[in-house]
């Protein structure tokens, strides 16, 4: 009986967790996103906006690396966290980015506008949950890595690294995987753009934006619950 209550116990405190990063309202805006994608695909016929999925998979990729990081922060292969988290921040501009999909959303014969606008808004808000959900778990593996206070201190460059990428892909259309197999092609980019206004000026906007989202994130989300203690059985007289 005392394994059953354990268990039962472990599989609240999971949730519990799930819930302090987010995962859970990430997972049910996800979830209503692709349903109004497939409904409008239904509708219409047509495979527009198909890519939304393609975005919203590379929006996840992220999250996947900072839950392994966080799993493997608390571990003795503590340090097995570091090429995940590096895969985390490469990757976590792609969150946020699905609110620049926005830039597609026009008026279409095949379909009204404002279940349109509904459905494009509801991507962006997946993205946004997802990339703050990856920043919660990518935080609490770089507190046990390093502490409180040095993850406190790198967060403004974390956001402003995560603007940078938004810019470099919705702007310079390179891809994350593109720093491992094109990083001069991307560096040569990036040198004709350090004194431009527009490029400053959009990085800064969405670090900005996901800074303020991070902040109301952090006060609103529920406490970090404590890890369940084995219940020990008595011996009877």
């Amino acid at each position: 009986m005392n394994t059953v209550h354990h268990l039962v116990d472990t599989v609240h405190h999971l949730v519990d967790r799930a819930r302090h990063h987010g995962l859970l309202a990430s997972a049910a805006v996800s979830a209503t996103a692709l349903f109004l994608l497939a409904l409008r695909m239904h509708w219409t016929g047509q495979p527009f906006f198909g890519f939304l999925v393609f975005n919203l998979l590379l929006a996840g990729i992220p999250v996947a690396a900072a839950l392994l990081a966080c799993a493997l922060s608390g571990t003795r292969g503590r340090w097995l966290a570091l090429p995940l988290l590096g895969l985390w921040l490469v990757f976590w501009p792609n969150s946020a980015y699905l609110v620049t999909d926005l830039v597609h959303l026009r008026s279409r014969s095949a379909m009204d506008h404002v279940f349109d606008t509904a459905m494009m808004a509801s991507f962006a808000g997946a993205g946004c949950l997802l990339g703050l959900s990856a920043l919660s778990l990518a935080e609490a593996a770089g507190r046990a890595l390093v502490g409180r206070w040095p993850m406190r201190l790198t967060m403004p460059a974390l956001l402003l690294l995560n603007g940078l990428g938004i810019y470099i892909g919705r702007f310079l259309r390179w891809n994350s995987w593109d720093l491992a197999t094109r990083p001069e092609r991307i560096a040569a980019d990036l040198d004709e753009l350090w004194f431009s206004a527009h490029f400053w000026g959009i990085s800064g906007t969405y670090a900005l934006v996901m800074g303020a989202a991070w902040l109301a994130f952090v006060s609103l989300r529920s406490p970090l619950p404590a890890r369940p203690e084995p219940q020990v059985s008595r011996a009877t007289a």
